[in-house]
This record gives C-alpha cells, sequence and structure tokens, in this order.
C-alpha cells in the first residue's frame, strides 16, 4: 500500500474522545498490510519510533487531551500492553498536560460547556498548544488536525471548543476536521442541549468540516444489526471507530485507473466535500454490519451492498433495516446533498453500478452526478468480502439541529440551569447567539 505524505495530527478530547480514539488507532492497525510496520503503511496516522529495536512498531500522531488523568492514563498503559507492542502504542503523555492537571486539580467539568471553554481552558489551553507543537515537530508535513471529542459533556464540547480556536489561529492554513459524537437523545445530562448547542456554534465558526457521530445510531446498529442485547460504550465506540477508519484505507478514483492506491487526505477530503463555508455538516453511512460469526457464511454482490446504501443516503436512515423505500428521487422531498464521496472495498468495485448515487445526491443548484467521487480498492475491510460506505455533506444533520434547538428553546425559555453557565462567564445572550447561529445553519442546508 502506498500512501502520499501529508501527516494528520489527532487531538482526543475528553473521556469519549480518548476512548473512541483508541479504539479508531486500533481499527487502523488491525487490518492486514503485509510486512511493513504501521508508520509506513498508513504515514499519515503514525510515525517511526527512533529506537532502532522498535522499526517494527509505530507511534500514533496523537495528542490526549483530558481535565483528569484517569482515562488518558489507561490508555497510554493498555498500548503498552504485550499483545499491543508489536503494532503500535501512543506518545508518551506530555509533561505540560501532566502538570496542568495540577491547575484544574485532577477533575472534570461537571458536565458545564462554560467550565470547560473558560476554567479549564484558561488552565490548559497553553499546555495543550504546547503537547501540539512538540507532535507537529515529528511530522514533514502537517496536513491537518483531527478533533475526537463528544457533545455533551464539558471537556470534549467546551475544552474542545478552545483548543478548535487555538488551533485555528496558531494553524491557519491548516485543515480541521471534527468527529463529534452526539449523546443519546434521551442521555442523562439534562443540560446536554445547552452544551451541544453552544459546541456546534463555536466549531461552525473554527472549523473546516464537522463529522456528525450518533449514539443512539451506534446503539441500533449493535443492537439490531450486530446481535449485542445490551450495547455498552464500548460496543457503540467500536461501530464508530470502524466508520471513521473505513475512510483511510488506501483507495484510487475510479477514473485513474493506472494510478497507485493512496490515503485520502483530509484537505483533499475537505476542500471537495465542505468547500462551501456555510456548509460544514457531514453524514457517514456504511454498509455492511455482520457479526463477526456469520462473516464465514455471508456472500453478498455489490448490489446488495450498494442499493440499500443508495436507500440510506436518499432518506438520511442510518442502516439497512427500517428503511423506508418509497421514496424516490422524483418525490422532491429527498436527503439533498451538496457533495458526497462514495468508497468501495472489494473484488469487482470497478464495475459496481453507482447510478443510484449519481441520481438523487445533488443539491439544486448542480447537475446530477457532478459532486460524487466513486473510489474504492480490491482490499476488503474487516473481513467483509464486499463493503461501502459514503461520506456526504447533506439536509439529513440538520434536521437533528432542528430537534436539538427545539430541547435548547426549552430550558432557555424556562432559564432552566443557566446560572450553572453564567458562574463561568457564559450569558443569556452567548446561548441565545449560539442557537440563532444554528437557526441560520438550518435554513442554508433546508433551501438547497
Amino acid at each position: 500500500w502506498w500512501t502520499l505524505t501529508g501527516s494528520h495530527v489527532t487531538v482526543q478530547i475528553g473521556q469519549c474522545g480518548n476512548q473512541l480514539g483508541e479504539q479508531f488507532f486500533s481499527a487502523l492497525g488491525s487490518e492486514e498490510h503485509g510486512s511493513d510496520p504501521l508508520w509506513i503503511s498508513h504515514p499519515n496516522f503514525f510515525r517511526e519510533i527512533s529506537r532502532r529495536r522498535d522499526r517494527k512498531r509505530s507511534r500514533c500522531r496523537a495528542v490526549l487531551v483530558d481535565a483528569e488523568p484517569r482515562v488518558v492514563s489507561e490508555i497510554c498503559q493498555t498500548s503498552l500492553a504485550p499483545a499491543r507492542s508489536k503494532s503500535w502504542l501512543y506518545p508518551e503523555l506530555d509533561e505540560a498536560i501532566v502538570k496542568s492537571w495540577n491547575k484544574v486539580g485532577s477533575s472534570g467539568s461537571a458536565n458545564n460547556w462554560a467550565y470547560g471553554y473558560k476554567q479549564q481552558g484558561d488552565a490548559m489551553g497553553e499546555c495543550v498548544l504546547e503537547s501540539v507543537r512538540k507532535e507537529v515537530e515529528n511530522c514533514d508535513c502537517l496536513d491537518s488536525f483531527f478533533f475526537l471529542q463528544s457533545l455533551a459533556g464539558g471537556t470534549g464540547s467546551g475544552l474542545g471548543s478552545l483548543c478548535s480556536e487555538l488551533l485555528r489561529d496558531e494553524y491557519p492554513a491548516r485543515f480541521q476536521l471534527h468527529a463529534v459524537v452526539w449523546p443519546y437523545s434521551s442521555g442523562d445530562v439534562v443540560v446536554q442541549a445547552y452544551n451541544s448547542t453552544l459546541s456546534l456554534s463555536h466549531l461552525l465558526d473554527s472549523s473546516d468540516g464537522i463529522l456528525c457521530l450518533h449514539n443512539d445510531e451506534a446503539h441500533d446498529i449493535c443492537s439490531k444489526l450486530l446481535g449485542v442485547p445490551r450495547p455498552s460504550l464500548s460496543h457503540l465506540n467500536q461501530v464508530l471507530a470502524d466508520q471513521l477508519a473505513s475512510l483511510f484505507f488506501p483507495v484510487r478514483s475510479r477514473l485513474a485507473k493506472t494510478e497507485p492506491e493512496r490515503a485520502i487526505k483530509m484537505s483533499e477530503l475537505l476542500s471537495s466535500l465542505c468547500s462551501s463555508p456555510l456548509h460544514k455538516l457531514l453524514s457517514l453511512r456504511c454498509l455492511p454490519h455482520i457479526p463477526k460469526r456469520s462473516l464465514a457464511f455471508t456472500k453478498l454482490r455489490w448490489e446488495a451492498v450498494l442499493n440499500p446504501l443508495a436507500q440510506m443516503q436518499l432518506t438520511g436512515w442510518h442502516m439497512d433495516e427500517g428503511l423506508d423505500w418509497s421514496m424516490s428521487p422524483s418525490s422532491g422531498s429527498y436527503n439533498r446533498a451538496i457533495a458526497a464521496m462514495l468508497l468501495l472495498r472489494g473484488e469487482g468495485w470497478q464495475e459496481a453500478e453507482t447510478k443510484r448515487f449519481k441520481d438523487c445526491l445533488h443539491a439544486g443548484w448542480s447537475e446530477r452526478g457532478d459532486n460524487l467521487q466513486v473510489l474504492g480498492s480490491p482490499q476488503q475491510f474487516k473481513g467483509l468480502e464486499r463493503s461501502s460506505c459514503i461520506l456526504a455533506n447533506c439536509q439529513s444533520q440538520a434536521k437533528l439541529l432542528d430537534k436539538l434547538l427545539e430541547r435548547t428553546a426549552a430550558l432557555r425559555t424556562a432559564r432552566a440551569f443557566l446560572h450553572q453557565y453564567e458562574r463561568y462567564g457564559t450569558s443569556e445572550e452567548d446561548v441565545d447567539e449560539a442557537m440563532a447561529g444554528l437557526e441560520q445553519v438550518i435554513s442554508d442546508y433546508h433551501h438547497l
């Protein structure tokens, strides 16, 4: 596998971001890549360890950020376990981050965006910047920053928002892609609507693209398709990590049959899908979802993978169970997209029929199919004979934003819990401004 250089520094923030990041790197490192170490097969995300005796091992290009030491310490220790030592490990915890724990008292952010943004930001912001600078110095050519964070709590949402702004100021020419995890719609954090609204409002200003991942959708996939009766957070993270990893294995364009395969750089991905500053929300849909115990007995043709995936994109649904097959492009009301990237993995991908995607993926001002890129590789992913995913900048996330604003407005009208945010410098006007910004985003997507 050959890849173009262009390094991605992953910034894992908060408990959710760090746990998801660990499983994301595990997914990248678990696939067969011949005798090459990961720093050769995946130089975008891994770098060489300088010690000669460790040339077969790789160190991921990552910065681990949290307001308390428990999770990041456990993750770093796990990466040193014997079963992992032949593949990859995390960088050692940076001293600047360790010292910052003394400033914040090694405690969480009480599920408060304002506390994470202001209190933790004041204590940890410069320390995070210093840690990122050290990791950037190990890059021959920095391409982008890849953030992993949650929207519901305080550290991932609040401190994550501040870190995005700090890195935008420090590295204005580098791209930022944020993979954000939306909380359960019936989550147990009563102020998660405030946190999500404030976080998204800030990230829409500082980032180049926001890839929305959803706990509700991952839970459905686990319980209904993978046969997990009571999905844990680890199960959800595994589904989300596999979906993210599927984007970054080497591919080539269907139009460039003689070119070698290479990994997609985030700068290319964001330039292609998020060219409009008014539209930055990305959706990721993948098929098939098959339990490991059933892989050996499952044979799928390309039509069986791509037809449901096209209908999922058309309807904005997240899995091939419960699909509305009655909706079609001729109905007029469907999930319109500005741009999309379709990735196919498996034998015969060049001949797979993708016309259905061209028929349904276009905004009102574009020609059918002009905004669809088709890329692929004969290499299998996760033992699946044939698999596919589609990354699209489309209207489906705007509908979820609408529901989020309804919950935020209900809290705001009752002035519920606002005093907890005012204590750390976030006023009613700040909440109103964030809501107004998201309302404008919803309007922009509805007018596609």
